[in-house]
């Protein structure tokens, strides 16, 4: 009967430490996200909103024009953006069931949303061609929740 005490404990104990030591992972986001121009990385990814600063907006851009980008159900509505290279855009990000954000590959975190709202963010790229997007809470990429910005000359 003591072993079988001992084990509980044990097992417990390391449950414990594990979902403490988990609990601490969404704090380890890639702030490196915010670098503009030239990034080619995959920062961010996947990797969970923290409030280390990676869900700040970019700033809405004067006299733009805006489209609005639903976030629900693990998918963006619409998948693809499109603007010319140097056009200012703002993005309406609305969030309906999660908590969401976005991030283009190249530009860095563009704008993050708390479940039900909406917030407005600026996006420009100067450089025609094809930049994925997706969201990066924990499993959201992988879940499918990803687009493509094109750039026209």
């Amino acid at each position: 009967m003591r072993r079988i005490s001992l084990f509980f404990v044990l097992v417990l104990s390391l449950g414990l430490v594990a979902a403490c030591s988990s609990s601490g992972d969404s704090a380890n986001r890639d702030t490196s996200a915010h670098m503009s121009g030239g990034d080619t990385s995959d920062h961010g990814m996947d990797m969970g909103n923290s409030g280390d600063g990676t869900d700040e907006n970019k700033p809405a851009i004067s006299g733009a024009r805006q489209i609005t980008l639903t976030a629900n159900a693990l998918s963006f509505d619409p998948k693809g953006i499109t603007l010319e290279a140097g056009e200012g855009l703002n993005i309406a990000l609305t969030s309906v069931d999660l908590e969401h954000d976005l991030f283009v590959k190249g530009v860095g975190h563009i704008a993050h949303a708390k479940k039900g709202a909406t917030t407005v963010a600026g996006l420009e790229i100067d450089t025609a061609g094809t930049y994925p997007f997706w969201c990066t809470v924990r499993g959201h990429k992988a879940g499918g929740m990803t687009g493509t910005v094109t750039v026209t000359p």
